[in-house]
């Protein structure tokens, strides 16, 4: 079953970005992770957007440290598996989220290039 992984980012001192979390989601096709930056952790039921990133390496899911280029620092904040297709070319997504503190349904939607609208609902 693929896994997922939710990082805390913390920016390099002196960046003008804040802190955020990477949601990852292990694409087993391109042996890569499918990546967005969330500003908070979801609640039930309340939408909120995220920003897609560039697929970011599969050591991730199990790194926590610096990040290269003088990015900053990860900290491994969720972790678990998931069930449900996802692919970067889909609109739209609905998986099941088994992890330490998510357990339950995640709804994903498109609305443009970068920016995605999400929906956690606990089981």
């Amino acid at each position: 079953m693929p896994q997922f992984v939710i990082l805390l980012h913390t920016p390099a001192t002196g960046s003008n970005q804040q802190s955020h979390f990477d949601f990852m989601l292990e694409d087993e096709d391109s042996n890569t992770l499918l990546t967005w930056r969330w500003d908070a952790i979801p609640t039930n039921s309340e939408p909120f957007t995220g920003t897609a990133l560039s697929p970011h390496r599969i050591a991730y899911l199990i790194y926590e440290g610096k990040v290269s280029q003088n990015r900053g620092h990860v900290k491994r904040h969720e972790h678990g598996q998931y069930s449900g297709d996802v692919s970067a070319e889909a609109n739209q997504w609905d998986i099941q989220l088994r992890g330490d503190l998510l357990q339950g349904h995640l709804k994903a939607n498109r609305k443009s290039a970068e920016q995605w609208q999400f929906t956690y609902f606990r089981s």
